[in-house]
C-alpha cells in the first residue's frame, strides 16, 4: 500500500479503531459504535464519514433511518480492517496509548522509520508534512517510546535517526506485510 493512502486513511484519528471494530461486528451506527468504543460521537461521525469517502464502509440498504444510516464495510474495508487489525488492537491494550489512537501522523511516521531515518527523508518520505506536525508527532511517538532517537557520531555534520521501536513496529505490522 502506497504511503499516500495510508496518510489519506489516518487523516481523522479513529478511522483505522472504527474500521477494526466495524469488522469485528460492532454497532453499525455512528452513536453505538461512540458508545461502544467509549469515545465521543463526533469524533466517530467524522471517522464513517472518511471511510465512506474512501469507499471502505457504504451505507447498508434497506437499514437504519436515512437521519441514522447503518454502514456495512466493503470488500475494500474488510482488507483493511485485516491489515490494521494489530493498531486497533495495541490502541486498547497498551497502556501508554489508554485508549486513544496516535494522531494523523503517527501511523505513517512508523512505518517509514522501520529502519534509521532522518528528520528531512522522514519529511520527503510523508509528502505534506509541515515541519512542526513532524517535530511533534516525533515527539508523542518518542514520549510513549514507540520511537528511538539516536545521534550518529560517525557522520559530518553530526545527525540524528529515527527508528522505530519493538513496540512500534508491532503497531503497524499489518501494513508492513
Amino acid at each position: 500500500m502506497s504511503m499516500a493512502k495510508i496518510i489519506k486513511l489516518c487523516e481523522r484519528r479513529w478511522a483505522l479503531v472504527a474500521l477494526c471494530a466495524l469488522a469485528e461486528g460492532a454497532p453499525q451506527r455512528a452513536y453505538p459504535l461512540a458508545q461502544y468504543l467509549g469515545v465521543g460521537r463526533a469524533g466517530v461521525h467524522e471517522a464513517l464519514q472518511h471511510l465512506l469517502a474512501l469507499g471502505l464502509l457504504q451505507k447498508a440498504r434497506g437499514h437504519g433511518h436515512p437521519l441514522r444510516p447503518e454502514f456495512a464495510l466493503t470488500s475494500a474495508g474488510y482488507k483493511m480492517a485485516e491489515m490494521a487489525a494489530p493498531y486497533a488492537r495495541g490502541v486498547f491494550e497498551l497502556p501508554v496509548l489508554g485508549g486513544r489512537p496516535l494522531g494523523k501522523w503517527g501511523v505513517p511516521i512508523l512505518i517509514s522509520a522501520r529502519k534509521p531515518i532522518g528528520f528531512s527523508d522522514l519529511g520527503r518520505q510523508l509528502e505534506r508534512v509541515t515541519d512542526r506536525a513532524l517535530s511533534l508527532s516525533l515527539r508523542e511517538l518518542e514520549d510513549k517510546q514507540f520511537l528511538s532517537y539516536k545521534v550518529d557520531q560517525a557522520t559530518r555534520p553530526v545527525s540524528g535517526l529515527y527508528q522505530a521501536t519493538k513496540t512500534g513496529l508491532r503497531l503497524v505490522d499489518g501494513f508492513l506485510n
